[in-house]
């Protein structure tokens, strides 16, 4: 994800929804190389809580 500059509720709703999918499989969808700024606005919004990332 190091290369997204922008990151709206659209598709923060599809990274939850491709969580929900990864969990019904069995596995983990892990976001890597989150950007701080967009790490920022899913803690606003507590997305943080409930999906993993990681931090570059």
């Amino acid at each position: 994800m190091s290369g997204i500059s922008f990151c709206d509720s659209s598709s923060i709703e599809l990274f939850f929804w491709l969580h929900q999918r990864c969990r019904s499989a069995g596995t983990q969808l892990l976001l890597r190389g989150v950007p701080l700024l967009l790490v920022k606005s899913m803690q606003v919004l507590g997305v943080d809580r409930r999906l993993p990332l990681a931090v570059t």
